[in-house]
């Protein structure tokens, strides 16, 4: 339980600095926004291995945020920050529908 917290106020904290990062360009907001996308994934990773790779939706969801998190630094191109949004978009609706479905 603990660990999902951990997990979704990361969540919540680094779509807040990253957004505020996308208007203002500065580099504190820039390591705010890593560093609590990093505190999101080990979490949810840890919580994962945790729970013994039993949900395979859990497990995608994580392999979408973990595609997130590297693509500023695998894709060196102009358009990696709308790659990397659509990324964070896509496993938090992946996230919605193995919860509703």
């Amino acid at each position: 339980m603990v660990l999902m917290m951990i997990h979704k106020l990361g969540l919540m904290l680094a779509i807040i600095f990253g957004s505020v990062y996308l208007a203002k360009r500065t580099e504190p907001l820039k390591w705010l926004h890593r560093i609590f996308g990093l505190l999101t994934i080990v979490s949810f990773i840890v919580y994962i291995i945790v729970k013994n790779f039993t949900n395979s939706g859990y497990i995608l969801y994580a392999l979408l945020l973990l595609a997130a998190s590297l693509i500023p630094y695998l894709y060196k191109r102009r358009a990696k920050t709308a790659v990397h949004l659509s990324l964070v978009a896509a496993s938090i609706v992946w996230l919605v529908l193995i919860h509703v479905v």
